[in-house]
């Protein structure tokens, strides 16, 4: 650009500084003004692809004459436009921070919604601690149960599907395998045994409602009838004091701590080692059945739960340099890894290799994938280069489509009735968009509630009231945001 320019300047002017940078101008506002006559050009196309009666507004370029003799491309008759723009936020859609979780003494690296209990969420921190926390209405939000049985920090945590178990992934190099005890506030047996499915005609636990607002119709929890002793710590840690007594009660003497109180777990029901690096993330299978693990030392690892033996490993899965960042599965057979060199691997155990598909999918590392709940088809992913994208698994040459962020996505979530995602990124936001990219909302953390490091993790309750997201700062690690309802509505809920 910069020869042919001076090509064209007069050879008197060649040599004047001056002259030169206004040459430069001119031909930097000429491509311009073709770009916009371009972009218009494309704008009317889309709108009337859409078939939209909106007026488009253009802008002109400053010299219309110049533009039609600049030789600006030639108009094709096929364009297939694809508009990743998010579409606009509306006013109803706004949501605000109502409660914070306190009670981790470092950051959290991962929120998860409990898919079985309407009233329950997991935390996994690097204070070493993974936490259920009892979300009740009415009371003050604390942690129910807190998990001490790993010596190093937990990177991840997932509930069973159906059963009262849960998968902790840590640095000590291991997973772990606990029971949740029962409660006093027991909960519906056939709330426990049905999916999310279900929770679409039933009321969930939200901030902004009062504790007669919420079904009353709860009934005893589903008690699997264990007699046998579990190594447990009885009432809540001291804050202010990292010594914590140890007691060994039964389960039965769990059951007579009120709600408030916060019982504290050591041991496991099954520990999976094998890896020889920190576990970054591990997810179930086969219906709970297998336990699926990656690991910084570049392997991912199939275990069956029954008696915690390794099914499948594979090895060197990265070049040197590189690692994992995190899985899900489908719940079945199928798992998605994603990490630092920006491919997302989707695996299969029943496959002689192990992977089916290996996507180039971010252009820094990819921080997360996950299947869409609607179809396992359909994965989408986010990275580091501010980027969340859509695949097809069928083809995987290009996104299907694409959103841009503020700032680099984390470990996000989808909502599993409406696919909405929640994306959390480094600057403190959390975009809530739909796999196309429209905006369906906006989680801004400010002075007066939310996040004040980045946000590391999304998780979003059955019903889709609440979305939960974790940071890496101890004074507001978790925060539980909900619409904002107006004064009037509210009135009305309440009085139902």
């Amino acid at each position: 650009f910069a020869n042919t320019s001076v090509m064209s300047l007069p050879s008197s002017e060649i040599k004047n500084p001056k002259a030169r940078l206004a040459f430069y101008f001119k031909e930097i506002e000429k491509e311009f003004d073709v770009l916009i006559e371009e972009n218009n050009e494309l704008k009317k196309r889309l709108a009337y692809l859409e078939g939209s009666s909106a007026q488009v507004t253009m802008r002109k370029p400053k010299n219309e004459k110049e533009n039609k003799t600049s030789g600006s491309r030639p108009e094709s008759k096929k364009i297939q436009v694809v508009d990743s723009r998010p579409g606009p936020l509306q006013k109803s859609d706004m949501w605000v921070s109502t409660v914070e979780l306190t009670g981790h003494r470092d950051g959290v690296w991962e929120v998860s919604a409990c898919p079985w209990s309407l009233k329950r969420l997991g935390s996994a921190s690097a204070d070493r601690t993974a936490r259920i926390w009892s979300l009740t209405p009415g009371s003050t939000v604390q942690p129910h149960i807190t998990y001490l049985g790993h010596n190093g920090s937990v990177n991840s945590i997932r509930f069973h599907r159906y059963e009262r178990l849960v998968c902790t992934a840590s640095g000590d190099k291991t997973c772990h395998l606990w029971k949740i005890p029962p409660s006093l506030k027991k909960e519906n047996a056939s709330q426990h045994q049905e999916s999310f499915l279900t929770s679409k005609t039933t009321k969930l636990w939200s901030p902004l409602l009062k504790e007669d607002s919420v079904d009353t119709d709860i009934g005893k929890e589903v008690n699997d009838g264990q007699s046998k002793k579990e190594d447990i710590i009885g009432k809540a840690m001291n804050e202010s004091s990292h010594n914590i007594p140890v007691v060994e009660v039964t389960t039965q003497q769990v059951n007579n701590y009120e709600e408030s109180n916060e019982i504290q777990i050591t041991a496991n029901m099954l520990s999976l080692k094998g890896h020889a690096g920190p576990v970054i993330s591990a997810d179930w299978l086969a219906d709970g059945t297998a336990i699926t693990s990656v690991s910084t030392d570049n392997s991912i690892w199939f275990w069956d739960t029954e008696n915690g033996s390794c099914t499948h490993s594979f090895l060197n899965v990265h070049e040197e340099g590189h690692s994992f960042t995190n899985i899900n599965t489908d719940f079945n057979n199928m798992a998605i890894t994603s990490s630092t060199d920006g491919i997302i691997r989707v695996w299969d155990k029943r496959t002689p290799k192990g992977v089916l598909t290996s996507i180039l999918a971010h252009e820094s590392a990819a921080n997360s994938a996950i299947f869409t709940a609607s179809d396992n088809n359909t994965i989408i992913s986010g990275g580091d280069d501010r980027a969340c994208r859509t695949w097809d698994l069928r083809n995987c040459k290009q996104p299907v489509h694409t959103i841009r962020c503020s700032s680099g996505i984390n470990r996000f979530s989808i909502s599993p009735l409406s696919s909405t995602i929640a994306l959390p990124m480094d600057d403190r936001r959390t975009k809530l968009c739909d796999v196309l990219g429209n905006r369906l909302g906006n989680l801004r953390s400010h002075d007066k509630g939310g996040h004040i490091a980045p946000i590391t993790s999304t998780a979003w309750s059955n019903d889709e009231s609440v979305v939960y997201t974790s940071s890496f700062s101890r004074t507001s690690s978790i925060v539980a945001w909900t619409k904002e309802v107006k004064l009037e509505k509210r009135k009305k809920m309440t009085q139902e």
